[in-house]
């Protein structure tokens, strides 16, 4: 229930919520799990409870690798939030070709879904927009459209990057239009990565600027979920 908690306390980006999350959490620090502390200090507020996370997260990978798919899930998530998922990449790749065709789909996703932005990261752009349309055609196969829109994020994110400002736009507006109505607070902070990266790319700051704003306040990193400040990175600001 706490791994639950802590998903959809992400999702929402909702400030208050979160601090409602993190008491919970808090009152319940001695009896959490191992990993679900891991997935808490890595995903919570990395940037204040990040000291040692990432070796922690090394030293899990050999816990969960051949283990269920939500829990490699879960962890890599983790890594990518301390940039360690190169260390993990092998794992999750092993995962996807394992559950593909019958196993834990929605955990396939997110699994193409983090293979793909360490193929940005690393610069491996067309490979990593293979594997976003591949998440992506998955996706609507199933009829996901949370899962549909954060597709739509990353290969914005790619786009953006590539310096194709349009497309990058384009899809802004699309997961913005979504996400917005339905208080997904996750995907409208990662729409805005979008439009600041989209903005740099094309020299035009003060734009870029309004956007990252939107993400988190200049000058400052507030309290909300690694997520939140994790797409202000993503965006190139830093």
């Amino acid at each position: 229930m706490l791994n639950l908690l802590l998903a959809v306390s992400q999702y929402a980006g909702d400030r208050a919520l979160w601090e409602r999350t993190e008491q919970v959490l808090d009152s319940l620090s001695s009896r959490m799990h191992p990993l679900t502390a891991l997935y808490r200090d890595a995903g919570s507020d990395v940037l204040r409870r990040g000291p040692g996370v990432r070796k922690r997260v090394e030293e899990a990978i050999s816990l969960v690798a051949d283990g269920e798919p939500w829990d490699i899930t879960r962890l890599a998530v983790s890594a990518h939030y301390v940039d360690a998922l190169r260390v993990f990449r092998p794992h999750l790749e092993r995962m996807i070709d394992r559950e593909q065709s019958s196993g834990a789909t929605s955990d396939v996703m997110t699994m193409l879904h983090l293979v793909m932005l360490d193929q940005v990261a690393a610069g491996a752009w067309e490979e990593a927009e293979q594997t976003g349309l591949r998440g992506l055609e998955m996706t609507k196969a199933h009829g996901l459209q949370l899962f549909t829109h954060q597709f739509c994020v990353d290969l914005g994110l790619l786009a953006a990057h590539k310096g194709e400002a349009e497309r990058a736009r384009e899809l802004q507006a699309r997961v913005e239009a979504w996400s917005r109505p339905r208080g997904v607070g996750l995907l409208i902070q990662q729409a805005d990565a979008v439009g600041t990266a989209a903005a740099l790319s094309h020299g035009d700051y003060e734009t870029a600027y309004r956007f990252a704003s939107r993400i988190t306040p200049p000058g400052t990193f507030e309290r909300k979920p690694s997520a939140g400040n994790r797409s202000v990175i993503a965006s190139g600001c830093w």
